[in-house]
């Protein structure tokens, strides 16, 4: 007979096969160790990254601005490159009209004037961009005469190109000093006429392009006389953006 008495303790006999837990006091078994990647491989930090964009980008416009200014350079001392010249080549003032009412007297009248630009250049062509040119008459410049603006074009060396420029001003209000003069100054030829130029010019010169930079000229101090005569050249002074190039013809 088999003996069926309790275990003594109470406590149930287990299969040989079972085994006891851990005691919760021991440290969990360490698990692999993070792979070790190569430098090449190592995340960089984004802020030195962007920090070597922005010096090999200063460094490659500081190379391109040199190498702009070295072929600047040796053009200016192969060629000896000389600035355009204006002169006013003819003026004429016509449809002239004062008209005297109670509020004053007003003026009008219509200039047909040419402009020659010449190039002392042999080896390299002017691009001129828009011009723009504005006329007065007077000894201050007292009266506006119109103004307008003429297109672009290109200019070979040692060439002489004319502008011709076609103004008018309509019922302009005259005040009580060019109300005398004017009209005096006009019969006896001996009205001043002032030219204003403003233009971009760029050099061309063995398939390479320098510019644009912006020239003004100031043609002033000549009478209708002396214009229509040709007995003298009016004294225009160029002068350009930054005022670099100031000369007189």
């Amino acid at each position: 007979m088999v003996d069926r008495s309790p275990i003594s303790g109470g406590q149930v006999p287990r299969p040989p096969a079972h085994r006891n837990p851990p005691p919760t006091s021991m440290s969990p078994i360490p698990g692999r160790p993070p792979p070790h990647l190569p430098p090449s491989f190592r995340p960089t930090k984004r802020g030195a990254s962007c920090c070597k964009i922005c010096c090999c980008c200063f460094l490659v416009t500081f190379l391109l601005i040199l190498l702009l200014l070295t072929v600047a350079g040796g053009l200016i001392y192969l060629y000896h490159p000389k600035p355009p010249s204006f002169r006013i080549q003819s003026c004429k003032i016509s449809a002239v009209h004062v008209a005297a009412k109670p509020e004053g007297t007003y003026f009008s009248a219509a200039v047909s004037a040419a402009i020659q630009l010449t190039n002392p250049n042999e080896k390299m062509m002017y691009r001129y961009g828009e011009t723009y040119v504005g006329i007065t008459v007077g000894d201050e410049k007292d009266t506006d005469m119109g103004s307008t603006t003429l297109p672009g074009f290109e200019q070979a060396g040692l060439t002489t190109t004319t502008l011709k420029v076609e103004t008018s001003v309509k019922d302009e209000l005259l005040d009580k000093r060019e109300e005398e003069r004017l009209p005096k100054q006009y019969e006896d030829k001996s009205l001043k006429v002032n030219l204003e130029v403003t233009t971009t010019v760029g050099i061309e010169t063995m398939g390479l392009k320098i510019g644009m930079l912006n020239v003004a000229a100031s043609c002033q101090g000549m009478t209708l006389k002396d214009i229509q005569s040709g007995n003298a050249s009016p004294d225009c002074t160029i002068r350009t953006l930054h005022n670099l190039d100031h000369c007189t013809y």
